[in-house]
């Protein structure tokens, strides 16, 4: 049980960090950071165009679908396979996904800073 834990995690992280770039420079992983935004070279970005597509729900579809796949994944594993401290790690992830995906889906902090 706990290699699917194990494996549950890095699935999560792993999709995270290619959904959200800046969060792997964040933990001091490089291997995203090509895929981080160049914000001295976007004008649109200089400017903070209300026109740009930063922050909108299409940014948000595939990280929303990555959420919600390791949060059915985690919620189905069988916690009496885990020892005490893998027992939390658990519940602390799974709370933290479904903080994020209230975030996204309810409070849709996306519209209220664009930035984001």
């Amino acid at each position: 049980m706990a290699a699917k834990y194990h494996e549950a995690v890095r699935g999560y992280y792993a999709n995270l960090f290619i959904n959200q770039p800046s969060v792997a420079t964040w933990f001091g992983l490089q291997a995203n950071d090509a895929d981080l935004r160049d914000y001295l070279n976007e004008p649109a970005l200089r400017r903070n165009d209300a026109r740009l597509e930063t922050g909108s729900k299409a940014d948000y579809g595939k990280t929303v679908a990555d959420y919600e796949m390791s949060l059915k994944t985690l919620e189905a594993l069988d916690e009496k396979g885990l020892g005490r401290t893998e027992r939390h790690d658990l519940a602390a992830l799974i709370g933290r996904i479904k903080g994020d995906l209230l975030y996204v889906n309810g409070i849709k902090l996306w519209q209220k800073d664009p930035g984001i």
